[in-house]
């Protein structure tokens, strides 16, 4: 794998779930591409997105037809076989993201700190998101003191 930053302006990227793993991929991805949520529930930040239409939100179950214009695909349920059956719906042209097994994936979201025109991204492949959480939050505490 290699770090890469992906100009997604013109895409079109599919949630599949409406909890709280879907919430933060969405709050990450909403003012950078077009964002679909598919979910039979989603937590009151997504409704409320959707209704400042922000993201277009379909409250239903999954379907194969739901992802056959999407660029990248995030798999944020907690149902196994839902999640396999997107694996197995999408084509080898899609990119996706299975949340729950990192191995499924072809991509990994980056935690990130930015200042002023500088991003740093930080990731560990989705081995250990807890000790990334936390290296984060150190730069974030040098960089602040650095500032002084």
């Amino acid at each position: 794998m290699i770090p890469i930053l992906l100009n997604l302006q013109h895409k079109t990227t599919i949630v599949i779930g409406g909890g709280k793993v879907a919430t933060r991929k969405v709050e990450r991805l909403v003012n950078e591409t077009k964002v679909i949520v598919i979910a039979k529930e989603a937590t009151e930040v997504l409704k409320s997105l959707a209704v400042k239409n922000q993201i277009e939100l379909r409250l239903k179950a999954y379907e194969k037809a739901d992802i056959a214009k999407a660029d990248l695909i995030y798999i944020c349920t907690d149902n196994p076989a839902i999640n396999q059956q997107i694996i197995a719906d999408a084509r080898p042209d899609q990119w996706l993201n299975d949340t729950t097994k990192r191995h499924n994936s072809d991509f990994f979201s980056m935690s990130e700190i930015q200042k002023n025109e500088i991003t740093i991204a930080l990731t560990t492949a989705g081995k250990n998101p807890r000790q990334i959480k936390l290296m984060k939050q150190q730069l974030q505490n040098f960089l602040s003191e650095n500032d002084k």
